[in-house]
Formats: structure tokens, C-alpha cells, sequence
């Protein structure tokens, strides 16, 4: 038999890490000064956004067809972007040769827009060191999966 302390205390114990487990008291970082109108732009297009706890944006999501060149601009100012998803967008190889500028891009994402081939591996040469991932192969792509 459990005495009542033990089980108060086990109650108690209980509830404590219920309220602990979750990060609802843990409030979402706001944009900051430097980010908030490329910030506001993006959800406006509906998109996804990360923000770092100093309020950078760090990783992009406009996914709608009506996303188009003229609104990757904004993203240009954006020093702190490393991740880009762009498929289902209606970018082409404009928009690709505006992102050239994203120098600490690691990871872009752009299947199912108009961007050609020739678009891509364009890109790929001015950002060798971001991973861009669109519907065409490259053997190098291969060469790194071996490895």
C-alpha cells in the first residue's frame, strides 16, 4: 500500500513534467529590425519562414505558382539565409541568376518550377557550396553519393 505523501508526491511529480514537457512557454522569435519588411513580403506570399533567436531569417518557404522573380528580390538582402525551398514556385532562370548573391546558401530547393537545366547548373557554379535540388542529375551528384 502507498501511503497519501507518496502519492501526492508522485502527483506532483507527474504534473510537473507534464507542464515541463512541452515548449509552449517558449515564445517565437520576431523578426528584427534588419528583417522584418522581407519578412512581412514572405508571409504575405504565404510563405514559411525561420528565424534564428536574434530574429534572422534563416530558412525560406514560397511554394505557390504565383511566386514569380520579381518577389525573390527582398530575399537578396538577406545575408543570414541558408535554406530556400522554391518548388511548385513560378521562378524561371531569372530568378536562379538573382540568387547567385545568396553566398551563404547551403541548401535550395527548386523542383517543379520553369528553371532549365542550363538554369541550375549555372547557379551551381556560382554557389558550389550550396546543394540545390531540382528534377535534373548531375554526375557529381553521383560522384558525392559514393563517397
Amino acid at each position: 500500500m502507498s501511503s497519501p505523501k507518496a502519492s501526492l508526491l508522485l502527483l506532483f511529480l507527474l504534473s510537473f513534467i507534464a507542464g515541463c514537457s512541452g515548449d509552449a512557454d517558449i515564445p517565437e522569435p520576431e523578426p528584427n529590425e534588419s528583417s522584418k519588411a522581407v519578412y512581412d513580403q514572405l508571409i504575405e506570399l504565404d510563405g514559411e519562414v525561420e528565424l534564428d533567436a536574434e530574429g534572422n531569417i534563416t530558412a525560406a518557404a514560397l511554394n505557390s505558382e504565383q511566386v514569380g522573380n520579381e518577389d525573390l528580390d527582398g530575399l537578396l538582402q538577406l545575408s543570414t539565409l541558408v535554406e530556400l525551398n522554391l518548388s511548385g514556385s513560378g521562378i524561371d532562370n531569372k530568378g536562379l541568376e538573382k540568387l547567385a548573391d545568396l553566398t551563404n546558401l547551403t541548401v535550395l530547393e527548386v523542383e517543379d518550377t520553369k528553371v532549365t537545366r542550363r538554369g541550375v547548373m549555372k547557379l551551381r557554379e556560382s554557389l558550389d557550396q550550396c546543394r540545390i535540388n531540382s528534377e535534373f542529375e548531375f554526375e557529381d551528384e553521383d560522384d558525392e553519393d559514393a563517397e
